[in-house]
């Protein structure tokens, strides 16, 4: 793994506010959030790659909080599912197919991935 979590613990630790998730995470959850991160980077800007041009670990840091904040009706939403209702709640959800953090695509676009297209989006 190119990211360590003693250098995301540190990062959560001292530069983010609401940081409670990680905090309370444990190391194996930690560990999968940071390579399944890292995963779907490599995947989403292709220009990027772990020996020439790895992709800055404050995004992989970002984006594996990001995926722990993602609940169940997310993770639906991006299966297809586009109401949920519970005893007359209903939930309507319209999430992304890439689910990639906000905060991660002003950190890569400082590192020149600018926007990625998606079929005719511009992510």
């Amino acid at each position: 793994m190119a990211v360590s979590v003693t250098n995301a613990d540190a990062y959560f630790q001292n530069e983010v506010l609401h940081n409670q998730l990680w905090l309370e995470a444990s190391l194996e959850t930690k560990q999968r959030a940071l390579k399944n991160a890292e995963n779907m980077l490599y995947r989403f800007y292709r220009m990027f790659d772990p020996v020439d041009k790895p992709v800055p670990e404050q995004a992989v840091f970002e984006q594996s909080y990001f995926l722990l904040l993602v609940d169940e009706t997310i993770q639906k939403s991006a299966l297809g599912v586009k109401q949920v209702s519970v005893s007359g709640l209903s939930i309507s959800v319209n999430a992304p197919t890439y689910p990639i953090a906000p905060e991660v695509k002003m950190i890569m676009a400082k590192h020149g991935a600018g926007g990625v297209r998606v079929g005719r989006s511009l992510l």
